[in-house]
């Protein structure tokens, strides 16, 4: 359920190698959990698709969204059914400035906004994500777009922190 030119996004490709590197090694989850989580991610994916969200599905914890020219991507922990987080990721050599100039503004976002971690993985991209807990929230959908406008949010700020000064 995705768009082929999302789909050859380097920025995709990118996003998709990083997001099962994080998933390489975790430890298997037990069938009891396994199928707390299917349930909790099948209930999740129809309120999406109802949304008219377009997806990837990736694994049994992490869903892919392209959207607004971003890849977004929505992940569960395979150990906590409840604990849900969105996050996408921007090429750090995208940011025409320092990297002290980069770890700063991300700083000061981390400071201004609630909710949304921003900061630097071991590759210098930007990670913005959003977290939370939710209990099988049937308002889920609307949750997921607040997360997500408050992601593209946070990054307009970034673009702006750091942009060149004239």
């Amino acid at each position: 359920m995705h768009d082929a030119a999302a789909l050859r996004n380097p920025l995709f490709i990118s996003t998709f190698a990083k997001t099962k590197r994080l998933r390489m090694g975790k430890n298997k989850m037990r069938p009891k959990k396994a199928n707390a989580l299917k349930g909790v991610l099948d209930d999740y994916e129809a309120q999406l698709r109802s949304k008219q969200y377009k997806y990837d599905r990736i694994d049994d914890s992490t869903l892919l969204l392209p959207l607004v020219g971003k890849i977004h991507v929505m992940t569960f922990e395979r150990h906590d059914a409840d604990f849900l987080r969105v996050f996408a990721l921007f090429q750090g050599h995208d940011f025409k400035c320092s990297r002290s100039t980069l770890l700063e503004s991300c700083n000061q976002i981390n400071y201004d906004t609630k909710v949304v971690k921003v900061y630097l993985d071991e590759d210098g991209d930007v990670e913005i994500s959003a977290e939370m807990f939710l209990d099988r929230s049937r308002y889920f959908a609307e949750i997921f777009q607040r997360h997500i406008s408050t992601i593209d949010s946070c990054a307009m700020k970034l673009m702006r922190l750091t942009r060149p000064r004239e």
